[in-house]
């Protein structure tokens, strides 16, 4: 079936070889719930999740211990949506790049395409990066 995918092996796929791409080890946790959605939300959240990672990558590692990454997939079956985080436990989201108004294109793109997906998105930028995503359940 084309039409639809399960998420959860598409996100962590997508992720770990942007990290296997890499120089830098990054080690993956992961908490999963088994979520199948249609194939166009499928890309759209692998575009964030590439961007998400790639910046880990760019701007995020720890400069001494291991650098690490945790990817969460949740159901939240009261709000009837689903639950995307992404966190890294690199260094703090820089106070001066506004989510909303960013001037960089990675963080626009996600946002947009957050957007598109009827979504919101919420950065915690402290102790460390994370990204709270929440999309209407299909």
């Amino acid at each position: 079936n084309f039409t639809k995918i399960k998420i959860s092996d598409y996100l962590v796929e997508l992720v770990n070889n942007v990290f296997t791409l890499s120089q830098k080890k990054v080690s993956l946790k992961t908490d999963l719930d088994e979520i199948t959605i249609d194939t166009s939300s499928a890309v759209s959240l692998g575009l964030i999740f590439n961007e998400l990672a790639t910046n880990t990558l760019k701007y995020g590692l720890v400069k001494t211990g291991e650098n690490l990454c945790h990817i969460s997939i949740k159901r939240d079956l009261d709000k009837k949506s689903y639950q995307f985080i992404y966190e890294s436990n690199g260094i703090p989201f820089p106070a001066n790049i506004n989510l909303d108004h960013s001037d960089t294109m990675g963080l626009r793109l996600i946002t947009s395409i957050v957007d598109q997906l009827e979504g919101t998105i919420e950065l915690i930028r402290r102790p460390h990066p994370r990204f709270v995503i929440q999309i209407p359940a299909q």
